[in-house]
């Protein structure tokens, strides 16, 4: 699996405006839906909220991997939005979330927690954490996914 071909780039928003956590997840997954990649928002949009309330998503350091997934789900996805501002996402360091990655995967699969895992080795880079808050498109971001995980294989 290629963590860089799941991205989404129909349903990226790399000017994400809403202010709260619940407001991104349901405009994030209806970016998704009308990518054609999910077709029951609202259940996705429980079982991600219900994956929050267990825990929060937000894994500090400014980021925030919502995940979840879902019989409506087609293939394992992440939909990546990036805010200016931050958005409160309860993380552990206290830092609002500006990059967020929503990984939706369909039920019974473990494609989420294998891109969870590659996605969080690429994250630890500080390097590749800036290029991606400096992204200008969807193609630069599906990029610099590509190369850092190209590093990560060598």
């Amino acid at each position: 699996m290629k963590l860089a071909q799941l991205f989404v780039k129909d349903a990226m928003d790399l000017t994400l405006s809403t202010t709260d956590k619940a407001s991104a997840l349901r405009h994030l997954a209806e970016q998704f839906a009308k990518a054609g990649g999910v077709s029951d928002v609202g259940s996705y949009v429980e079982k991600l909220e219900a994956r929050e309330a267990q825990s929060t998503k937000g894994v500090g350091d400014e980021i925030a991997i919502p995940h979840a997934q879902d019989a409506s789900i087609k293939e394992a996805a992440i939909v990546f939005a990036r805010s200016q501002e931050g958005i409160e996402w309860e993380s552990f360091d206290g830092q609002p979330a500006k990059l967020i990655f929503m990984i939706a995967a369909p039920e019974g699969g473990g494609e989420h927690l294998q891109a969870l895992a590659k996605l969080s080795s690429i994250l630890m880079n500080p390097e590749a954490k800036q290029a991606l808050l400096d992204a200008q498109t969807q193609e630069d971001v599906v990029n610099i996914i590509a190369e850092y995980e190209a590093e990560k294989e060598e």
